[in-house]
């Protein structure tokens, strides 16, 4: 069925994601803060090349999230 995950992961293989459509859309929606949840920044660092005027932070440990919260409130 189309909901069994071999089927999903195909669909995922096989068909483009989209995201950076998906992020250039949220932009010309008004969105101007994203914040990557996680280990890593990549997400992060692929938002920044399509927009570097938002912001972008990034939320791995309590110290990244009272920086996020701080520079969100900001």
């Amino acid at each position: 069925t189309p909901t069994e995950p071999r089927h999903l992961l195909a669909q995922q293989v096989n068909h483009p994601v989209l995201w950076q459509t998906t992020i250039e859309h949220m932009i010309a929606d008004g969105y101007d803060r994203f914040v990557e949840v996680g280990p890593g920044k990549a997400l992060s660092g692929f938002i920044r090349k399509i927009n570097p005027d938002v912001v972008v932070t990034n939320v791995s440990d309590r110290a990244s999230l009272e920086r996020t919260v701080e520079k969100l409130n900001g």
